[in-house]
């Protein structure tokens, strides 16, 4: 197997964390890309809701056109860390637009 190959049963369900570079587990897996790991901000603002995916009080946002990368990522949801790494939260994916890897 290519090294860098990357396999998996479904994209939508696997985090970032979870991808690996070995052999595939069982016969039902299938040669995949990997998600994209950088996003940039589509909307106006990015809200970034904690790890239980509730508001902040206060609120913390990204705003548009600014660039993230994931730390980990589901179907709908983007792990971010911020504040210089002293925080970590979720923005929705609608907010994004990913950057080619």
């Amino acid at each position: 197997m290519p090294s860098g190959e990357y396999y998996c049963i479904d994209n939508n369900q696997k985090h970032i964390k979870e991808y690996t570079n070995s052999m595939p587990p069982a016969d039902d897996t299938k040669p995949c890309t990997p998600p994209p790991t950088k996003y940039v901000v589509t909307s106006d603002k990015a809200e970034i809701l904690s790890d239980t995916f509730e508001s902040r009080s206060p609120p913390n946002y990204y705003i548009q056109k600014d660039t993230i990368e994931a730390i980990d990522q589901n179907e709908d949801w983007v792990q971010v860390s911020y504040k210089n790494g002293t925080k970590f939260g979720w923005i929705d994916k609608r907010d994004l637009t990913p950057i080619p890897n």
